[in-house]
C-alpha cells in the first residue's frame, strides 16, 4: 500500500544583488509524495525536484532530500505547501552546513513514535 511522505528540497537561485554583484537565494520546498517505502519516496522527490529545478534558468537543486513519513492518507498529492527563500552569499554545501545539517539534527527514525516526550 503506498504511503503519503514530505519531501523537503533545497535550491539555488542565481541572482544579482541590489548593487548588481552576484547573489544568491536559497529556497526551501517541501512536496506531498506518495510512495511504497522511504526509498522510493527519495527517488521521486529527487525526479520532482530536478523536474521543478530544471523549469528555471537561473535554479539549481542542492541535492538535499528530507523525507517524512506523513501518518494521514488523503491530501492532494503533488501539492507544494511550504517554501521559504533565503538570500545567502554561501555556496551550496556551506549553505546545507550552516542551516540543515548542523550535526546536531535527530533522524526521524531514533525517536520512538509512541513515547510521548517532555521538556
Amino acid at each position: 500500500m503506498k504511503k503519503l511522505y514530505t519531501a523537503k528540497t533545497i535550491y539555488r537561485h542565481d541572482d544579482r544583488s541590489s548593487e548588481g554583484s552576484p547573489s544568491h537565494l536559497f529556497e526551501e520546498r517541501m512536496v506531498i509524495l506518495q510512495a511504497d517505502s522511504r526509498e522510493s519516496a527519495i527517488a521521486t522527490a529527487e525526479k520532482e525536484a530536478n523536474d521543478y529545478a530544471d523549469q528555471f534558468d537561473n535554479v539549481n537543486f542542492a541535492g538535499y532530500i528530507d523525507i517524512f513519513e506523513l501518518a494521514i492518507t488523503e491530501i492532494t498529492v503533488g501539492a507544494e505547501f511550504y517554501s521559504l527563500i533565503r538570500r545567502s552569499n554561501l555556496d551550496i554545501d556551506e549553505y546545507i552546513d550552516r542551516f540543515y545539517d548542523t550535526g546536531n539534527e535527530c533522524d526521524r527514525e531514533v525517536i520512538d513514535k509512541n513515547s510521548s516526550m517532555t521538556e
